[in-house]
């Protein structure tokens, strides 16, 4: 994955990698919602890929997100980044249904 994937034409300041990588490796659910969303891309533009591949750990972030939520204590920032990355998912899936991708 790289800062295009996400619509970014640079990431001087590491967002992807330093930010966003190193964050899903302290949150299940971040680091599933970043493996549906990378599953997602390799699917899309893979001659042999599956779209219902993404759909586990997609699934799976879903799950950990709204367990994690309904707990009662506030969101935190991986909770929050957990929350961009499945609507940035979201928005692929809406754009390639459409065929705007």
């Amino acid at each position: 994955m790289s800062h295009y994937h996400y619509g970014l034409n640079t990431d001087t300041r590491g967002f992807v990698h330093k930010f966003l990588i190193e964050s899903a490796l302290t949150s299940d659910a971040l680091l599933q919602a970043v493996i549906a969303f990378a599953a997602y891309h390799h699917a899309v533009r893979s001659p042999d890929g599956k779209l219902q591949d993404f759909l586990k750990p997609y699934s799976q972030a879903m799950f950990l997100l709204r367990n994690g939520l309904a707990t009662g204590k506030p969101p935190d920032v991986t909770d929050l980044l957990t929350m961009l990355q499945l609507s940035a998912l979201e928005v692929g899936i809406h754009k390639h249904e459409t065929g705007i991708i």
